[in-house]
């Protein structure tokens, strides 16, 4: 039975006040219930650990809560994330993904190994023509599919979300959503968003589904619209990479339009939308 029920049940004849006593408070506190129930249940925690937890008056601050720092103060924090991008998206991902995997796999491996025996082999078990092009021709299913997608496509995205994953296990996401949400709140997001959207980098389609943890349906569709006509998902990335690895000034212009674009539909589907952009809070791991 749910709380409304049990409650009209219980109470009877006195519970139509009750219910409007609770919707007046709702309707008060709706911009910032959420906000008002975490620090009421954060304080009934203090209150809970206050007779057995004992802590030195003056505690040593750790490396960790240095970094924290940081990573959410615009002044060092920019700086920070291009630091973070450079090495983890453009060394690591674009550099050795793209670069130094993929001519190991691709170059040395298959055309070099793999190609040149399945060939040999196709050829000696299968007598017709149209089946041997369409297995190991120029363009056959195993000589040019196989070797796409495990020498070309495989290590970027491999890189890709091991990159993301040191990102995710580290704590940095929620300071990068602190570091970002005065900027989000421009076109109509608060910084709990940079989630999905940086989910969208891996798979659009998950990160489409992660939007469902934003607050309000207007956020939702916002966040829905940039990642469908901004975002380039990991299999797009992978490709994108590859071409433009090799050539850093045409992969920046590209990095700058991608940004321009996001920037502008959200601009705009911010003021065509109506609906106000929700309070932001974020509790931050270690």
């Amino acid at each position: 039975m749910r709380l409304p029920a049990w409650c009209a049940t219980t109470e009877g004849d006195s519970y139509p006040p009750i219910e409007e006593v609770v919707k007046e408070i709702s309707y008060t506190r709706r911009e910032t219930f959420n906000l008002d129930l975490s620090l009421e249940w954060k304080g009934m925690v203090k209150g809970i650990i206050q007779g057995v937890l004992q802590l030195p008056d003056r505690r040593r601050v750790t490396t960790g809560e240095r970094l924290s720092t940081i990573a959410v103060r615009p002044l060092t924090g920019i700086p920070l994330l291009l630091i973070v991008l450079y090495f983890g998206l453009y060394r690591f991902v674009g550099d050795f993904g793209a670069g130094t995997l993929v001519d190991f796999l691709e170059g040395e491996l298959f055309e070099g190994l793999f190609n040149p025996w399945i060939t040999g082999v196709v050829k000696n078990l299968v007598p017709w023509w149209a089946i041997q092009e369409l297995l190991v021709g120029e363009y056959g299913i195993i000589t040019l599919g196989l070797r796409y997608a495990v020498g070309i496509i495989l290590p970027i995205v491999a890189t890709f979300f091991l990159f993301f994953s040191l990102l995710e296990d580290s704590g940095y996401f929620p300071r990068l959503a602190l570091l970002v949400d005065r900027i989000f709140k421009k076109i109509g997001l608060t910084g709990r968003a940079v989630i999905p959207m940086v989910l969208g980098f891996g798979c659009d389609t998950m990160a489409t589904m992660v939007t469902r943890t934003l607050e309000t349906v207007r956020e939702r569709v916002i966040a829905t619209l940039l990642l469908a006509l901004a975002i380039p998902c990991s299999a797009q990335l992978g490709v994108i990479l590859a071409i433009l690895s090799s050539n850093p000034i045409t992969l920046a212009v590209w990095s700058l339009c991608l940004l321009l674009v996001f920037l502008l539909v959200g601009f705009l589907a911010a003021r065509l939308m109506p609906g106000e952009t929700p309070m932001f809070y974020m509790e931050l791991p270690p």
